[in-house]
């Protein structure tokens, strides 16, 4: 048995909840390091010594990816343009002074985006306690009773 399980049966303490913060599919940090493991292993196909050579284009393939509720790139919300894949995109005059007018309206737009982002994180948040807590029933106490 273990020691926690010892202290709360020592205290009388009926059922134990456990928390799904610690679970690992909710768990933030586990679920980026899913990702990263999926994305490594789909670059090295037969030789496992070279998953270091490809994180450049890992990590482009990530910042390009769009999210399944925002809809757009991590890229895009940063940098407020959609990135480039390759250096070919840009040439000489891409930096004029001209262009400056075509920067500065996608600029303009990232305070609407970054409201709609905000709506559809909060939509989903909503979806998924939703989900969470099919089973969960909320505590009711009264006086009196033994907690």
């Amino acid at each position: 048995m273990l020691g926690f399980q010892k202290f709360f049966q020592q205290f009388k303490v009926p059922k134990i909840w456990f928390n799904a913060r610690y679970h690992p599919q909710v768990n933030p940090t586990k679920r980026v390091k899913r990702v990263l493991v999926t994305a490594i292993s789909s670059y090295i196909l037969d030789n496992q010594r070279v998953w270091d050579e490809n994180l450049p284009e890992i990590a482009q393939a990530l910042r390009l990816a769009k999210h399944d509720f925002t809809q757009v790139s991590p890229a895009y919300l940063v940098f407020g343009r959609h990135v480039p894949v390759s250096e070919d995109f840009y040439t000489s005059d891409t930096f004029a002074v001209k262009n400056n007018l075509f920067w500065t309206k996608d600029m303009s737009l990232l305070p609407e985006m970054y409201d709609e982002v905000k709506k559809r994180l909060h939509i989903a948040y909503k979806t998924s306690a939703k989900q969470y807590n099919l089973r969960k029933r909320p505590l009711r106490f009264s006086l009196a009773d033994t907690v």
